[in-house]
């Protein structure tokens, strides 16, 4: 029987199969975030500054680990894990038990919410403010694969290859990555250079090969901020945007021929 496995408040832990849930014994009463499951007898939990490991039939408390308070764990095989939480925080192991801190190169130290690895090697964390990390080393080396594609909080990860993967998040964020195979696969969109983005005041359209245009700016509740007529001179658009709020809008550029979306930060 397939069996799942669930964890939540006060030290729940349930293992869940067709014919219902069965509570487990966890031995804690911290609060539990996160659950894996790599082979059907070892299993590992994660939580408020704790990580469980189930070997043997019993849950038992790991010492000696990095601190901080931990929001997702995954293992790829009973050995090779990494866990991730808030400031930052990666933790790897490759028995299972032993646990060591690896870099994160994200400066601000952003909160980390899921973790998930195709393999020993790549793997990916996400986490607020649009945060996306990338490693193809196992961690030895994480790089900050993209940050500003969102403001919101991102709370889950998961690839099914290299070049296909999906992300979501707080306020119906989706994200997805893929691998465009060639120049003509380049949507519109991505033809269109934005520049600063985030920015203070002026920003660039570059790209653009049509002349006349429709703008259209839109806030993060989708109310239109403002609506107006624009030419590319030189497949160059400017626009000043030093009165808007700083926040995250969406500018829609629409021709005959097509429509252009894309994200700006104001500071």
């Amino acid at each position: 029987t397939a069996t799942g496995y669930a964890c939540g408040d006060n030290g729940a832990i349930f293992s869940v199969t067709s014919t219902g849930a069965t509570a487990m014994a966890s031995g804690v009463v911290s609060n539990l975030k996160s659950i894996t499951f790599p082979t059907a007898t070892e299993g590992w939990a994660c939580g408020q500054a704790i990580i469980l490991r189930f070997s043997g039939g019993v849950w038992q408390s790991l010492p000696n680990l990095p601190a901080g308070t931990y929001n997702a764990i995954y293992f790829v095989d009973d050995q090779n894990g990494w866990a991730v939480g808030n400031e930052g925080l990666i933790a790897h192991t490759i028995n299972g038990q032993n646990w060591t801190a690896q870099t994160n190169p994200d400066p601000q130290k952003t909160g980390l919410f899921s973790v998930f690895f195709l393999n020993t090697n790549e793997g990916w964390a996400v986490g607020g403010s649009g945060i996306i990390l990338h490693t193809t080393n196992g961690g030895t080396n994480w790089a900050v694969e993209a940050n500003g594609l969102t403001s919101s909080f991102l709370t889950g990860v998961l690839f099914t290859s290299s070049t296909n993967g999906y992300v979501v998040g707080d306020n119906k964020t989706l994200l997805k990555y893929t691998q465009l195979t060639s120049t003509n696969d380049v949507p519109a969109s991505d033809q269109v250079l934005v520049f600063p983005n985030p920015t203070d005041g002026i920003i660039e359209f570059s790209g653009l090969l049509k002349e006349n245009w429709q703008l259209s700016l839109v806030d993060i509740t989708g109310r239109e901020v403002f609506r107006q007529e624009a030419q590319a001179v030189g497949g160059i658009i400017r626009y000043d945007l030093s009165h808007l709020k700083p926040g995250v809008y969406v500018i829609n550029l629409k021709s005959n021929e097509e429509s252009i979306m894309k994200k700006i930060i104001k500071h």
